[in-house]
């Protein structure tokens, strides 16, 4: 398991990144077998060590992580990357049921993953 933070330089905003308010933080996680993961799939288990699967609304007890890249586990568990820890847009996280993220929310601002919304594109960011 290896651990990433700080400064992420050359990393631009994207759809998935919702700005610099919680600084990224990557964490290679465990993933189960012949498991097909999305960039944005918010993904939950039981600690940092254990097998991370899709989360659902029943996790808020669990840690999280987001699907840093497009990624498919082969027969064996496998490594794959993810944030741990960011700011993100909750229209790219997946799933995108509401409800599920409404009742993770909480959950998921203790470990430091926040979600925004999507600006139009005449606002400013700052």
């Amino acid at each position: 398991m290896g651990k990433n933070s700080g400064r992420f330089d050359g990393v631009k905003p994207d759809e998935l990144i919702g700005g610099t308010l919680e600084p990224l933080e990557t964490f290679n996680i465990n993933v189960a077998s012949d498991t097909t993961l999305t960039r944005g799939d918010l993904l939950a288990a039981t600690n940092f060590s254990a097998t991370f699967s899709l989360a659902t609304a029943a996790d808020t007890a669990k840690v999280f992580a987001v699907a840093r890249e497009n990624f498919t586990a082969g027969s064996d568990s496998s490594v794959a990357p993810a944030y741990v820890r960011g700011t993100f847009n909750r229209e790219k996280i997946n799933p995108s049921d509401t409800a599920i993220l409404t009742a993770l929310e909480p959950a998921l601002r203790r470990q430091n993953i926040l979600l925004t919304t999507l600006l139009p594109n005449n606002q400013p960011q700052f």
